[in-house]
């Protein structure tokens, strides 16, 4: 049986992600467009969200490719995601759902869900640096109303480090203050806490069997942490100490989150029952 998660403090969004920014309708109904002439969005999308950003970026993960509308503030109002399956990805068209997902968050709101869209990944090589160009069109549920974004990309690929983590029996590594396990920069970690496992942490955000992260910051760093936590997890960001730090914020769903930190340990305590996974930049 699944355990509810308790919810002691705001996470939606979290503490982090506050920035004030109303939702622009006017001027987002223009297109909104970053540095590069080739990497535009436009639609009628606008009329009801924020879409507009600073730069686009491509980031190629062991699961997914991530094409990123991204501001300077950290916020990535568009994020479009090709995943990568047992073949190679390579250049064609793919369609969403089925291949792939469109997410994001402006301010305090979330993209719509879409209810399809179609990729034409026209340029792409797994090597790091080598081009990336694209468009999509995608269409959106927004109330009674159905919405349309249409985006193009040309940018340049990242390849993301990664490390994966544990199918959890019994008590697994990574489960006790004592044992946390560590996440390097741009490392993923994937697992499965199980209703066997212990509940190592009192307080924090949630209630529920634990899985302890920890990573450490020589200086002073914007952090991304990007969960996929689904409705049964959620985790708690503390400085200092497992489970008695300073509480830095709660984390839940699966929009990235990014916060400036101080030098310092953390431990990212994990919570709940089932799948997850999370990833780490700095």
């Amino acid at each position: 049986m699944r355990r509810r998660l308790r919810q002691d403090a705001p996470i939606h969004p979290a503490p982090w992600t506050r920035t004030g920014l109303p939702l622009v309708l006017a001027a987002a109904a223009l297109a909104a467009s970053g540095c590069a002439e080739n990497n535009a969005l436009s639609g009628s999308l606008t009329d009801f969200y924020d879409v507009s950003f600073d730069f686009v970026r491509a980031r190629l993960y062991p699961s997914e490719l991530a094409i990123e509308y991204a501001r300077t503030n950290g916020e990535v109002p568009v994020r479009l995601t090709l995943a990568v399956g047992e073949s190679a990805l390579k250049p064609g068209t793919y369609e969403l759902p089925a291949a792939g997902d469109i997410s994001g968050r402006s301010g305090t709101t979330d993209i719509p869900a879409i209810t399809s869209a179609t990729v034409d990944l026209g340029e792409f090589s797994p090597v790091p640096g080598t081009a990336v160009v694209g468009s999509f069109y995608a269409s959106f549920r927004t109330g009674d109303d159905v919405t349309s974004l249409t985006g193009d990309f040309d940018t340049h690929l990242v390849v993301i480090e990664h490390a994966d983590g544990y199918d959890l029996g019994g008590y697994p590594p990574g489960a006790s203050c004592e044992a946390p396990y560590p996440m390097r920069n741009g490392a993923r970690f994937t697992t499965v806490i199980d209703e066997n496992d212990h509940d190592a942490v009192g307080g924090g955000c949630f209630d529920g069997n634990d899985i302890i992260l920890t990573f450490v910051l020589e200086e002073r760093q914007r952090v991304e942490l990007r969960p996929t936590f689904g409705n049964t997890v959620g985790a708690t960001l503390q400085l200092g100490s497992c489970g008695f730090g300073e509480q830095v914020g709660c984390i839940t769903g699966d929009i990235a989150q990014v916060v400036e930190l101080e030098p310092g340990t953390y431990f990212l305590v994990v919570e709940g029952e089932g799948r997850f996974a999370v990833e780490i930049a700095w």
